[in-house]
């Protein structure tokens, strides 16, 4: 995103912050990977791929759960090296397809790519037989039928994905719908 943004305004500053409600402001970023400085060091950890948070961050609330004094945030993200990663997804937006786990954000960066499509939703839709199937809304601003529009994303995502992680319906919309945040709605 920040390459697209910088195309269309290349004199812009861009500071990417990550922030929870429980612990206000954490990191600040030019691009995608942030850096655990040296203060925070004691203050953050990664386990599992899920950033945890030392309860010395947060503010005080009574429903906010603590393991050994480490709040989990449900935020994934992915080691650079000891003290750099990058955020990949939410836990909790992580779609079961036939036991596999599925990463809607990667297949919507690889959609994104092709021309005219202006954005997309991947999510999970209820299948009996996978637990769940693929389901992705598209907004396209071009000219191309929407067959034909299937075709070129199909053929895609068949190089770059695995096949639990291509989407089996895809579905022309007007708009993404979002949370009050602007976070994509995926349910």
């Amino acid at each position: 995103m920040v390459d697209k943004i910088k195309k269309y305004f290349p004199k812009a500053k861009i500071r990417n912050i990550y922030a929870s409600t429980e612990a206000g402001s954490l990191f600040s970023s030019k691009d995608e990977t942030f850096k655990i400085s040296e203060r925070m060091k004691d203050k953050i950890k990664i386990e599992n791929n899920e950033l945890l948070v030392h309860k010395d961050l947060l503010g005080y609330s009574s429903q906010i759960e603590l393991e050994d004094n480490w709040y989990r945030t449900g935020d994934l993200v992915e080691k650079n090296n000891e003290n750099e990663f990058k955020f990949i997804a939410r836990k909790d937006e992580i779609i079961n397809v036939g036991g596999y786990k599925v990463n809607p954000h990667e297949i919507e960066e690889e959609i994104k790519r092709l021309d005219d499509i202006v954005d997309v939703v991947v999510k999970g839709r209820k299948n009996g037989v996978t637990g769940n199937i693929l389901v992705a809304e598209i907004i396209y601003n071009g000219d191309l039928e929407e067959k034909k529009i299937e075709e070129e994303i199909l053929n895609l995502l068949k190089i770059n994905f695995q096949n639990w992680k291509i989407p089996r319906i895809f579905n022309i919309v007007k708009d993404v719908k979002q949370t009050r945040t602007s976070k994509k709605m995926r349910k």
